[in-house]
């Protein structure tokens, strides 16, 4: 019955793909360049609007500042300033790869448990993000959700942050670390 309706009411119709990107409706690089970049940049704005928050302690807002510029001392920013010699480029975990931002806060399979648990406790769907810029820009700005959500989204993003990064340096420099469920138990804390 559906399968009728369908051909039905398309009867005589033309299929047509047209690129709503540009003017002459047909597909060019230069307007997929375009909606990229301008994306990118409203993208920038939009969360160093929101770094400085009223609610979040000072110091938390300057590391989620360094952060999103990639101005954290992890190692790859260690050996580009010349801090630490390049054959210990590797993570501080122990995991072979290079220690970087993205790997840090992202791929590294301890954190990424943390985040794949507050998205569950949150109930929202996860796609692993390639960058932090990607994660916040999916956590905060892609939900569709009314400003006051997305800001306690951000505000949860920052405690996880902020959790991640304090926890790191206690396994770097103290030889010590939580363990995934006392570190959900922290940001849970700390976001309320």
């Amino acid at each position: 019955m559906l399968g009728a309706f369908i051909t039905n009411c398309f009867a005589g119709v033309n299929d047509k793909w047209t690129w709503q990107l540009h003017v002459s409706s047909r597909y060019n690089v230069a307007s997929v360049c375009n909606f990229l970049t301008t994306r990118y940049q409203t993208f920038n704005n939009d969360h160093t609007s929101i770094i400085w928050h009223k609610e979040v302690p000072l110091k938390i807002n300057i590391f989620a500042w360094r952060l999103l510029r990639y101005r954290l001392p992890t190692t790859d920013n260690l050996i580009r300033r010349r801090v630490v010699q390049p054959n210990t480029s590797l993570c501080s975990d122990g995991c072979g790869f290079e220690e970087n931002i993205d790997h840090l806060f992202l791929t590294l399979w301890f954190f990424f448990q943390i985040w794949y648990d507050i998205y569950t406790w949150l109930g929202l769907p996860s796609i692993k993000p390639a960058t932090v810029h990607e994660h916040i820009l999916q956590l905060c700005s892609l939900g569709g959700f009314s400003k006051t959500i997305s800001s306690t989204f951000y505000l949860i993003w920052l405690s996880c942050i902020w959790i991640v990064w304090r926890d790191r340096n206690s396994r770097v420099f103290q030889q010590k670390g939580n363990s995934i469920h006392q570190l959900i138990d922290k940001i849970k804390l700390q976001s309320f």
